[in-house]
């Protein structure tokens, strides 16, 4: 049965909620729109800073918090009134219930010894919280992710981790009474198998399960057998110097049939990057289509985020939901093109991008912005900072007024009028494909849309009217993904399917470039 949550946070649906064994509880990570004043004297630079800049906004931040709901009365409330640190956290439920412990949380400010509150500014924490008393017994402050509970014991095994969620160095806690203290690993602690899953870059998922004592490892399942009859783009990782010096990283797909010394056209896809994962679309199942595009002869680059943490956290804290945004992921962009222009890889004057979700306004952006030529585009359901979204959409004209610098009116009318897409549209010389998911992303798309056709430029428009944001009927993600290798082949390849269904759509795309050249 379906149980509503309610809840004024921002929740995302990358986290889904742990539910207590007895399936009364739920715990949620959300995304706090209010940052209190108070969590600024954390030391954590970037809860200090959104703390700070994000005062009296209602605008979501990167700061997020536990929520406790209690599914029998429908009551969503916060945990523990306290932030949780940059990507930590991870909880596990107590086998009654009746507790969960949760790691990478800060302890709330509001304790009156000097020492205690010191320690709390300074340290995340391991902690049990009793439900629905929210009473807490602090584990440690090592910068540990709670694992897992040991069976029915009164043990956790807690580990070190990075951002991927791979765990080393476990230790195990034990609580007595209402101390918990870290004892030895207890044979009873470990799992008679250990089942992981294995995949990277260029090789597809399989499970294999392992003896921990003899350390045996077989395989247990190919998920994807059909993969060994296919061939791929080898993917690899690479990091270049965005234009504006930072380092940025990335996967770099190559094409099926790749001939060192030969130039190839270029695929940018935006929005996400992992080394350790194998991904034929790349990491969204919208618009994005790494591998078939390799297959047809495209270099094609998965952008990611700055290469260093420190970098990462600056433009966490200095561009992002600013007006210097867009600009910062416009130079990853350029930086790309010129590194692999140096490699020797690509022709630049055939390079393709796609934006999506978020990535929508960065491309956008860039297409009126940059002085880097790009042959065609793709925007998949996502924001654009302009001006019909601002009066169409109020739920987005926070994120709005804070990437053009202020409201479209008065004195700041004239940041909107340099920064937002929308306003630049006579600057865009490509020919352009709209995505709209629904009819809300409809009216995202539909100011480029509008303004494009009346300024007689090549511009496309799909709606998908029962699209997901990530597409998941196959129905829809072919007409999304085969779309863009469709689109892409046109306008860098001068190729098209033969494929009789497919005869509309290239009739439509012959009208739009004889009116591109023709103007």
């Amino acid at each position: 049965m379906a149980v509503k949550i309610p809840i004024d946070q921002f929740v995302t649906d990358f986290e889904p909620p742990s539910l207590s064994p007895d399936g009364r509880y739920a715990l949620l990570l959300a995304r706090q729109r209010d940052v209190p004043e108070v969590w600024g004297q954390y030391q954590d630079r970037m809860i200090h800073e959104f703390a700070v800049r994000n005062k009296n906004s209602r605008s979501v931040s990167q700061i997020m918090e536990y929520f406790l709901s209690d599914l029998t009365t429908g009551k969503t409330t916060s945990l523990l009134g306290a932030p949780i640190a940059w990507e930590s956290y991870a909880s596990v439920w107590a086998p009654d219930s009746q507790s969960v412990v949760v790691s990478g949380t800060y302890l709330p400010l509001d304790v009156d010894n000097t020492v205690e509150r010191q320690a709390r500014e300074k340290a995340a924490y391991i902690a049990e919280v009793k439900v629905p008393s929210k009473t807490v017994i602090t584990i440690t402050d090592k910068p540990l992710r709670v694992l897992s509970w040991a069976g029915n014991t009164n043990r956790i095994l807690v580990g070190s981790h990075n951002w991927r969620n791979t765990s080393l160095a476990v230790e195990a806690y034990e609580r007595t009474g209402k101390e918990w203290n870290r004892v030895a690993i207890a044979h009873d602690d470990r799992q008679p198998v250990e089942v992981s899953l294995t995949e990277d870059m260029n090789t597809p998922p399989r499970i294999f399960v392992s003896d921990p004592q003899t350390g045996k490892r077989s395989l247990l399942l190919d998920l994807n057998p059909q993969f060994a009859e296919l061939q791929f783009g080898r993917e690899t990782a690479i990091h270049w110097k965005a234009t504006n010096g930072y380092e940025i990283q990335g996967g770099l797909y190559f094409p099926v049939d790749y001939t060192p010394g030969r130039r190839y056209p270029l695929i940018i896809q935006t929005h996400a990057f992992r080394a350790d994962r194998f991904w034929i679309d790349g990491p969204w199942s919208s618009a994005f289509a790494a591998q078939p595009l390799a297959g047809r002869g495209f270099v094609v680059l998965q952008i990611g985020d700055a290469k260093n943490p420190e970098d990462y956290d600056d433009y966490l804290l200095n561009y992002k939901r600013t007006p210097n945004e867009a600009p910062f992921e416009m130079a990853s962009y350029e930086g790309a093109i010129d590194n692999l222009d140096k490699m020797g890889l690509i022709d630049r004057s055939r390079v393709g991008i796609i934006g999506f979700s978020r990535t929508v306004y960065h491309v956008k952006y860039a297409l009126t912005h940059s002085k880097y030529r790009f042959t065609a585009a793709t925007l998949a359901d996502g924001i654009d900072g302009g001006y019909f979204e601002y009066e169409s959409l109020p739920e987005i004209k926070d994120t709005d007024e804070a990437l053009n610098g202020g409201v479209p009116f008065g004195r700041s009318l004239e940041l909107w009028l340099q920064n937002a897409p929308g306003f630049n549209l006579d600057r865009v010389d490509c020919p352009v494909r709209v995505e709209a998911y629904g009819l809300p992303s409809v009216l995202e798309g539909w100011e480029w849309f509008v303004g494009l056709s009346r300024l007689q430029k090549a511009v496309d428009f799909i709606l998908l009217s029962h699209g997901t944001h990530t597409l998941v009927r196959p129905w829809d993600r072919m007409i999304s993904q085969q779309g863009n290798v469709d689109w892409f082949s046109f306008w860098l390849q001068g190729k098209e399917d033969s494929e009789v269904s497919k005869r509309n759509q290239y009739d439509r795309w012959h009208r739009l470039r004889d009116s591109k050249m023709s103007r």
